[in-house]
């Protein structure tokens, strides 16, 4: 599909979006500004929403969404994708990122979507499959896990915490995990602790 066609199709699937937010109780999104952007250099992210926030004026959202994942992943990812980024927008979620408000707007947002939106791709195995292989990003070189609750990420390149690691740092002292807030992290790299 060439790149009219992929920008026309998002039109039309943030509308969809836009629906699917407001009939999950959220209807002040109507009062944003959007302006929504197919971003092909976007490598690992499938899109994200930046919204400015200012008194007595309209919120202004930019949400911008990998060109070249969105062109091959099927409807049911895409706006899974699209109905993520716009529950940033909701004013409720305002500077919550991906915390408790932001999550109890996803998941009402989520009973009227094929999949459950969650915070990455690699929380739902399902979307994580068919995502990896369009964004043809390989193995992961690296995968984090907390010790106490077994919370992990999957890195594919060397992050802060992977090279504090590396070079001697003890990366306990620096980063909490988001689930349990304790320091005790295991890191593997290609399936070996380092």
């Amino acid at each position: 599909m060439d790149t009219i066609g992929l920008k026309e199709r998002l039109s039309n699937e943030f509308a969809e979006g836009v629906n699917i937010v407001v009939k999950a109780g959220y209807p002040d999104i109507l009062g944003n500004d959007y302006t929504l952007t197919l971003d092909p250099k976007l490598k690992t992210t499938l899109g994200y929403c930046v919204c400015h926030r200012k008194p007595n004026t309209r919120t202004k959202c930019e949400i911008k969404i990998n060109q070249n994942y969105y062109s091959k992943v099927s409807k049911d990812i895409r706006m899974n994708t699209i109905v993520h980024e716009i529950c940033h927008s909701v004013a409720y979620c305002a500077g919550d990122h991906h915390g408790p408000k932001w999550k109890a707007v996803a998941a009402s947002a989520s009973k009227f979507l094929a999949l459950p939106i969650t915070r990455t791709a690699s929380q739902n195995a399902e979307k994580y499959q068919e995502v990896k292989q369009a964004l043809s990003v390989g193995e992961a070189k690296y995968q984090i896990e907390c010790k106490e609750c077994h919370w992990g990420r999957v890195y594919y390149k060397a992050s802060k915490m992977i090279t504090a690691k590396k070079n001697g740092e003890d990366i306990n002292a620096r980063f909490l995990c988001p689930i349990c807030k304790k320091k005790n992290w295991k890191i593997l790299e290609y399936g070996k602790e380092i």
